[in-house]
C-alpha cells in the first residue's frame, strides 16, 4: 500500500540581527526595573513601622549622649528624629498602612498640653509668656508616647528594645567610669555648667543617676530572658553591673538609693508574679515531666552558679589592678548639691508661690520667673529649680494640671498591674520592668528635677507608653 507523500518543510526565514541600540534599551529597562525594585524596597524599610520605632528610640539617645538634651544645639536634631517618625507616621496612617488604635490616653496627655497652651495664649498669668520652651518639650513628649502606643508590638518589639537599653546601659556606665578616672588628667572633655557637677555624658550627676534609674530595671530584665543561656546571661549581665557601679562613682545619694529601693521593689515583684498562677490537679504524666525539668533546671542553675563564680573573680581582679577598686570608698561620700535645710525652704517657698494661684497655676515653665519676682532673696537666688519636680508641677500648672496627670498616671499603671493574671509566656514582662523604671524616677522626682532634662523625659514617655500599652492575649491559653 503506497503511502502519503509527506508535505514539504517550509525554510525557517533567517533571524534578523539585533541592532545594538535596541539590546542597550532592553538591557537599561532591566537595570531601571532592578533599581526601581531596591528602590521601592529600600522605602519601605526605611518607612516601615519597627523604623519608626528606632527613629524615636534614635532621638532619645542622641539626647541622652548629648549632654542630657539640655542646649538647643542637642535636643533640636533628637526632636526632628521623633517629629520625622510623627509625620511619616500619621502619612501612612491616613493612607490604611497602618491602624489606628484610638486611646482614651492620648486625648487625656493632649488635652493637658493643651491646657498648658491656653495659660500661655490667654497670658491668665504675668509671665506665663516664659513657658513656650516647656510647651515644646512636652508636646514632643506627648508625641513620642503617641508614635509607641501606636506602632509597639509586644511580641515582636520587646526583645530588641531590651537589647538597645541594654547596650545603652554599658555604653553610658562606660562613659561615666572613663569620665572619673581620666578627669583628673584632662584625658576626658570636661566642661563647666553653672551649679552643677557634670558626669559621664550629663551635665548633672543626679540627672546621670535619673536616667540609669530609669534604664537598669529594662537592662536587668534582659539578662533574665537569657537564663537558658549562662554564657549569654553573663555578657548581657555586665551592662545592669557596670550601671550600678557607674550611679555609685557618680555620688549620687538620691540615685543610689532609689537604685537599691528598686531592686527591692523587683525582687518582691519577681517573686510574686513568678508564684501567681492557678493550681490544677496534674496526673502521673505531668509529675514525671515536672520532675525531669526540676532535674534540668537545677543542672542549668549550677552551670550558672560556677559562670558567675568565673565572673566575680575576673571582675575582682579586674577592679584591683586598674584602680577602680575605690568604688567602695566612693559609697561613703555620697552626697547632695544642696542641703537638706535648703531643699526644705525651696519647698516652702515653692508652696507658697501655689498658693497664690491653687487651681491654674502660674503657668508651665514659669516657676523661675515667679520665684525671682515676688519672692526675692539673695539666699536662694542661685536656684533654677525647685528640686522637686512634683511641688514645681503643682506650683506651674495648679491642681487641674496635677490632678489629671495623676489620673492618667494612675490609669497606666492600672492596665499594667491587669496583665499579673497573664501567662507567664504572654505577660508584658518589659512593661513591668519600664514602670519600675518609671516609679524609680518618679520617687526621684519628689528630691530633684530629673524629668525638667529632655533626654530622661523622651524616655520616661518612651517607658509609660511600653507599659501603659501591653497588647492582647490568646484568651485560649490558660493561665
Amino acid at each position: 500500500m503506497a503511502t502519503p507523500a509527506s508535505a514539504p518543510l517550509r525554510p525557517t526565514p533567517p533571524a534578523k540581527p539585533s541592532s545594538g541600540a535596541a539590546a542597550k534599551t532592553r538591557k537599561r529597562r532591566r537595570k531601571s526595573r532592578f533599581l526601581k525594585r531596591r528602590w521601592f524596597g529600600w522605602m519601605r524599610l526605611l518607612v516601615s513601622r519597627r523604623a519608626l520605632l528606632v527613629y524615636t528610640l534614635l532621638g532619645a539617645t542622641v539626647a541622652v549622649f548629648g549632654m542630657g538634651g539640655v542646649f538647643p544645639s542637642v535636643y533640636f536634631p533628637a526632636y526632628g528624629l521623633i517629629e520625622l517618625a510623627l509625620v511619616i507616621g500619621g502619612i501612612r496612617v491616613l493612607a490604611g498602612r497602618i491602624p489606628y488604635r484610638f486611646d482614651l490616653l492620648h486625648v487625656g496627655l493632649i488635652a493637658v498640653w493643651c491646657y498648658g497652651l491656653g495659660e500661655w495664649y490667654f497670658r491668665i498669668s504675668p509671665v506665663a509668656r516664659l513657658g513656650l520652651t516647656s510647651l515644646m518639650h512636652g508636646g514632643v513628649a506627648v508625641a513620642t508616647f503617641f508614635i509607641f502606643s501606636q506602632l509597639y508590638q509586644r511580641e515582636q518589639d520587646q526583645g530588641w528594645i531590651g537589647s538597645w537599653i541594654s547596650l545603652l546601659v554599658l555604653a553610658l556606665a562606660a562613659l561615666g567610669l572613663a569620665q572619673w578616672e581620666t578627669a583628673p588628667h584632662l584625658i576626658y572633655w570636661h566642661f563647666s555648667y553653672p551649679y552643677a557637677h557634670s558626669f559621664g555624658p550629663f551635665v548633672d550627676r543626679d540627672e546621670f543617676a535619673a536616667c540609669m534609674e530609669l534604664l537598669l530595671p529594662v537592662s536587668f530584665w534582659q539578662v533574665l530572658r537569657q537564663r537558658d543561656r549562662p554564657d549569654r546571661m553573663l555578657l548581657w549581665g555586665i551592662a545592669p553591673l557596670a550601671g550600678f557601679i557607674a550611679v555609685v562613682v557618680s555620688r549620687s545619694l538620691a540615685g543610689t538609693l532609689v537604685v537599691v529601693c528598686e531592686g527591692a521593689l523587683g525582687l518582691g515583684l519577681g517573686w510574686y508574679l513568678q508564684t501567681r498562677r492557678t493550681r490544677k490537679p496534674r496526673s502521673d504524666a505531668a509529675k514525671a515531666a515536672e520532675v525531669s525539668r526540676s532535674q534540668r533546671r537545677q543542672a542549668r542553675n549550677q552551670r550558672i552558679m560556677l559562670w558567675g563564680l568565673g565572673g566575680l573573680a575576673l571582675a575582682a581582679f579586674t577592679l584591683y589592678f586598674t584602680g577602680l577598686g575605690n568604688v567602695g570608698a566612693r559609697m561613703l561620700h555620697l552626697g547632695t548639691d544642696i542641703s537638706g535645710h535648703d531643699r526644705l525652704l525651696l519647698d516652702k517657698i515653692t508652696l507658697r508661690l501655689w498658693w497664690q494661684r491653687p487651681w491654674l497655676g502660674w503657668g508651665l515653665g514659669t516657676w523661675r520667673r515667679a520665684y525671682f519676682n515676688l519672692l526675692p532673696a539673695r539666699t536662694y537666688s542661685y536656684f533654677l529649680y525647685a528640686h522637686n519636680d512634683w511641688l514645681q508641677l503643682l506650683a506651674e500648672m495648679g491642681v487641674v494640671g496635677l490632678a489629671s496627670l495623676l489620673i492618667l498616671g494612675g490609669w497606666g499603671y492600672m492596665r499594667l498591674w491587669r496583665t499579673r493574671k497573664w501567662p507567664r509566656s504572654q505577660r508584658n514582662h518589659l512593661g513591668w520592668a519600664a514602670g519600675l523604671g518609671c516609679a524609680g524616677i518618679l520617687l526621684h522626682s519628689t528630691v530633684d528635677f530629673p524629668l525638667h532634662m529632655p533626654a530622661n523625659l523622651l524616655l520616661f514617655a518612651i517607658f509609660m507608653s511600653v507599659m501603659s500599652h501591653p497588647g492582647t492575649i490568646d484568651r485560649d491559653d490558660s493561665i
